[in-house]
């Protein structure tokens, strides 16, 4: 959500290939804060949450699945919605780790009555036994918006050797799924850029070409906030990122007792509290498998997520986490009633 600002930038824009191409970008953007990310995280537990409320969106995250692990996100403002989720399928081939998407994503522009479906690339993390350990995502991002029928491919290229097309991505825009599948690339864009940097796009003729990549584009759609100094001692984690588990104390009346910035092993973590922060992690997880357990036994009833409902979407064509079918959060955040949420801490 770093860049949700292009969502919104999209929202307000009139002319239906940028607001297209705005998509675009922030579909790429997501994987700006990615680079370096290598320190195995937390893993989430089952029914855990988090909130994000900020002036312009809001944002509620849970944990509705533990294996395979699934979050499932909503994020809402008064021009868009954006749903999504963590769901995917994760190959050890012996010198790498593949993790292959299974869902896909939604953007929805209310203003504009417009649905963008976005499918994402594969992230890899390579050299797992030998050699520098390093991520990149490759293969194909793809976009589409379901009511004018207008796809835009991007291909997420992999790093060669010397580090040849280290995270390039480039594509077009088609108005049809016809001329994609044709690749007729007469007078659309043409995109190209660095999904750790920034998006970029050119006009192309009638004969489909376009201006030199090393000259001023058309439109710079995206470019990626700067990554402070000695960023490798703070796990290539950006600002963004960083300020993420910031808890005040105006806000620990009004969260529900989920809230992973509760979570007690995280915090000790962070806190420098090292060995404190292993002690929480093994009671926590020994905790969880009693809660799996005494399911299994039947003591206690099957884990169902709070506000999230897997189900057809007939509007996106997608099998995908709902959100509100069961409960509404902010609803439940207004009254403070939160009495029905897993003990997990």
């Amino acid at each position: 959500m770093e860049y949700s600002d292009l969502i919104t930038k999209a929202a307000n824009t009139d002319d239906p290939d940028v607001r297209m191409s705005l998509i675009v970008a922030f579909g790429a953007s997501q994987y700006a804060a990615h680079d370096g990310r290598l320190s195995k995280p937390f893993n989430p537990l089952l029914g855990e949450t988090y909130e994000l409320l900020t002036p312009k969106y809001r944002l509620f995250a849970e944990q509705v699945s533990h294996h395979p692990p699934i979050t499932a996100i909503i994020s809402e403002s008064d021009l868009w919605n954006y749903e999504t989720d963590s769901d995917a399928k994760i190959v050890f081939n012996g010198t790498y780790v593949k993790a292959i998407p299974n869902g896909e994503q939604v953007v929805r522009l209310k203003n504009r009555k417009e649905v963008y479906v976005i499918s994402r690339p594969i992230t890899f993390v390579n050299n797992i036994l030998f050699g520098t350990m390093y991520n990149e995502q490759v293969g194909m991002m793809r976009i589409r918006e379901k009511n004018s029928g207008r796809v835009a491919e991007i291909e997420f290229k992999a790093e060669g050797w010397g580090g040849k097309n280290k995270h390039d991505i480039s594509g077009y825009l088609y108005p049809s799924e016809e001329a994609c599948k044709a690749k007729e690339r007469s007078n659309t864009l043409f995109y190209h850029g660095k999904y750790t940097q920034f998006l970029h796009a050119w006009k192309t003729d009638k004969a489909g070409k376009h201006g030199n990549i090393g000259v001023e584009p058309d439109m710079k759609l995206w470019e990626a906030n700067p990554r402070f100094e000695r960023q490798q001692f703070y796990y290539n984690l950006t600002k963004f990122a960083m300020s993420l588990n910031y808890l005040p104390e105006t806000l620990v009346g009004k969260l529900p007792p989920s809230d992973c910035r509760f979570r007690p092993d995280l915090r000790a973590y962070e806190e420098g509290k090292m060995e404190f922060a292993g002690e929480e992690k093994f009671r926590l997880e020994e905790k969880q498998r009693l809660a799996r357990r005494r399911r299994a036994a039947g003591e206690i009833p099957e884990f169902e997520p709070k506000y999230f409902q897997k189900e057809f979407c007939e509007e996106t064509g997608l099998t995908q986490y709902v959100y509100g079918k069961r409960r509404d959060y902010w609803r439940d955040r207004r009254k403070g009633d939160f009495a029905h949420m897993e003990d997990i801490y």
